[in-house]
């Protein structure tokens, strides 16, 4: 693909920049964080006006029909300004369950409540410490022409205050079902994470889910999963890309301002050596980042090596650029004073979101045949 956005892209991405810069800064992050909470709702509504929620919801249910590549340039400007919202969950992975899902009565109901951000929805798939989801044990027990499910999510993102669930369970032969849930018919616990985002791990006891809230069941419900796998996958690469981006100008500005021996520490020959590696690796992680959104928008029969290698090479140079941060702010960079260390912080985390690079070479491995 040609790694240039369209006219349209670019002028969705200055309007980002230019809102989040203005409205949705780090410095309201800190505030949101020392008043004790995980999310904004005024935020939110700000942004479901200025048409993000919907990006991803055709025209047919009161969608814009931008694409997924639109959303991810949003989260990019997310991450340079550690904006905490449920773009990921709601806008991409929601929006994406519902559209390929199989149950129209759902969509009708659903997405254009997602268009206008009134609709919440959190994706709820891994239950262990990490990101793995072949190891599902939450169980669908068909009853009638609906299913009871059982089982614990773990590390939801925005599941203590979404209003749906996007479960992925286990039939009795074993075979994935992707089902709707409402918040009311569950229990959640919210995790503490460093980053000071909101998660929960959520409790699915004795959930009836009628025939309208299942999205797909039986042999097609495994394709299903790893899109929304996928597609998550690629959205929290391109917020960490935004992490490394402004971590890394972050650092350059202080490079050029802070004097050791006379003399700004910036012209250090080994200081601008370190910068210089970790520039190149913003490159080339933009242009993996890019063929990963025209992956997504377009639905391309690589879209999972896709995933794997733009999350592979997010976490790598998010973690290179976050630890070369710290060092070279030196004591400082760990006190709470300075943005770096909130950096480093939704790195660690993200950097788990997903699946760890580990686990997408493996997984990129298998896919090309090794």
């Amino acid at each position: 693909m040609a790694l240039v956005l369209t006219e349209d892209q670019q002028m969705l991405k200055a309007a980002a920049k230019v809102f989040i810069a203005d409205t949705a800064s780090t410095d309201a992050f800190r505030s949101l964080r020392n008043s004790g909470s995980t999310h904004d709702p005024g935020l939110w509504r700000q942004m479901a006006e200025l048409g993000w929620s919907a990006i991803a919801v055709p025209e047919k249910y009161e969608g814009l029909e931008f694409g997924l590549a639109g959303l991810g340039l949003i989260l990019v400007e997310a991450g340079r300004n550690l904006v905490a919202s449920p773009l990921v969950p709601t806008a991409a992975v929601g929006a994406t369950a519902l559209v390929q899902g199989e149950s129209e009565e759902a969509r009708q109901r659903i997405l254009p409540r997602l268009a206008t951000g009134e609709a919440l929805v959190a994706f709820a798939v891994d239950e262990l410490n990490h990101h793995d989801p072949n190891y599902t044990s939450a169980s669908a027990t068909p009853v009638g022409d609906g299913y009871v499910l059982d089982g614990e999510k773990v590390f939801v993102a925005e599941g203590d205050y979404a209003g749906h669930f996007v479960v992925v369970a286990r039939d009795p032969d074993g075979k994935f079902a992707v089902l709707l849930v409402d918040a009311d018919a569950v229990t959640r616990r919210p995790v503490s994470l460093m980053d000071s985002r909101d998660y929960a791990n959520v409790v699915f006891a004795d959930v009836g889910v009628a025939r309208e809230n299942v999205l797909v069941e039986g042999d097609g419900a495994e394709a299903l999963v790893r899109t929304l796998v996928d597609v998550g996958t690629i959205m929290t690469a391109c917020e960490l890309y935004g992490l490394a981006q402004q971590s890394f100008e972050l650092t350059i500005q202080y490079l050029k301002e802070r004097e050791q021996f006379g003399q700004v520490i910036g012209s250090f020959q080994a200081l601008q050596h370190r910068a210089a590696q970790a520039f190149a690796q913003l490159q080339l992680l933009r242009s993996v980042v890019l063929d990963a959104l025209d992956a997504a928008e377009k639905m391309r029969p690589d879209l999972a090596i896709a995933a794997s290698h733009a999350k592979t090479l997010a976490n790598d140079t998010a973690q290179l650029i976050s630890n070369e941060s710290i060092q070279m702010h030196g004591g400082i960079g760990l006190t709470d004073e300075l943005d770096i260390g909130l950096y480093f912080k939704r790195i660690r985390t993200l950097r788990n979101a997903y699946g760890l690079s580990s686990y997408h070479r493996r997984r990129f491995a298998r896919l090309s045949g090794y």
